[in-house]
C-alpha cells in the first residue's frame, strides 16, 4: 500500500507540473499544451513502451521542424534538454527521497528538503535519458545526502517499471521548450504550428466548425 501511494504521488506531481507550469507556459506562447501532446502522441507511446525518453528524439526532430520550429533551435534544445531539462526525473527523485526518509523514520525539516532539492538537481545534471537512468540519479542523491541506507532503494525496484510518467514529462517538457524558444527567438512559423496542432477533422471541415459557433 505505501508503494502504491508513492506511485500515485509521483503521477499526481507530474500531472500538476504539466497542467500548471507547462500548460501556463504554452498559453503564454499562444497555443494549448494538450494540442502539442496530441501532435506528438506517437512519440509518447514509444516512450511509454520503451521507458527511455531518448527513443523519441528522431520523431520529435521531424515533427517539431514540420510544426514550424527552426532546425537549429530543435537540434540545440533537444540535445541539451535531454541532459539538463529532465523535470519528470527530478520530480521522481524528490518524491522518492522523501518517501524513503519517511519509511526510515527520518524527520525532514526545511533545511533537509532544500538540500534534497539541490542535490537532486546537481545529480541529475549530465545524466542520460536511457531507461532506468532516473533510478541511478536517485541512488546518487541518497548516497550524497546519507539520509537513509542504500539498501532501502531496493523497495522501489518493484515499481520501477510503473514510473512511465517521468519519461513522458521529460519528452513533453523538451518538445514545449523547442516551440517556446523558437517563438521567443523569432524563428517560429506560426502558420505551420497552427496547421500542425489543429485537429484533422477541424482542418478538413472549417466551415462546419464555424457554423457551430
Amino acid at each position: 500500500w505505501p508503494l502504491l501511494k508513492f506511485v500515485g504521488t509521483v503521477y499526481f506531481a507530474c500531472g500538476l507540473f504539466l497542467v500548471i507550469v507547462l500548460g501556463l507556459t504554452a498559453r503564454l506562447a499562444g497555443f494549448r499544451l494538450f494540442r502539442l501532446i496530441g501532435y506528438i502522441k506517437a512519440e509518447l507511446c514509444l516512450v511509454a513502451f520503451t521507458g527511455a525518453s531518448v527513443a523519441a528524439v528522431p520523431g520529435l526532430i521531424d515533427k517539431l521542424e514540420r510544426a514550424g520550429c527552426a532546425r537549429r533551435v530543435v537540434r540545440l534544445v533537444l540535445s541539451t534538454g535531454y541532459t539538463f531539462n529532465l523535470a519528470g526525473s527530478n520530480i521522481y527523485v524528490a518524491c522518492a527521497a522523501v518517501f524513503l526518509a519517511q519509511l526510515a523514520g527520518v524527520a525532514l525539516d526545511g533545511a533537509h528538503v532544500l538540500s534534497l532539492l539541490l542535490v537532486a538537481l546537481l545529480t541529475s545534471l549530465g545524466s542520460t535519458s536511457a531507461a532506468g537512468s532516473a533510478f541511478l540519479t536517485l541512488t546518487a542523491t541518497v548516497a550524497g545526502l546519507n539520509l537513509v541506507p542504500l539498501e532501502a532503494l531496493g523497495l522501489l525496484l518493484g515499481v520501477e517499471r510503473l514510473m512511465k510518467c517521468r519519461s513522458l514529462t521529460n519528452v513533453i517538457g523538451n518538445a514545449l521548450a523547442c516551440v517556446v524558444i523558437s517563438a521567443c527567438s523569432g524563428a517560429l512559423d506560426r502558420n505551420a504550428l497552427r496547421e500542425a496542432l489543429v485537429p484533422r477533422r477541424q482542418a478538413a471541415f472549417p466551415g462546419a466548425v464555424a457554423g457551430k459557433r
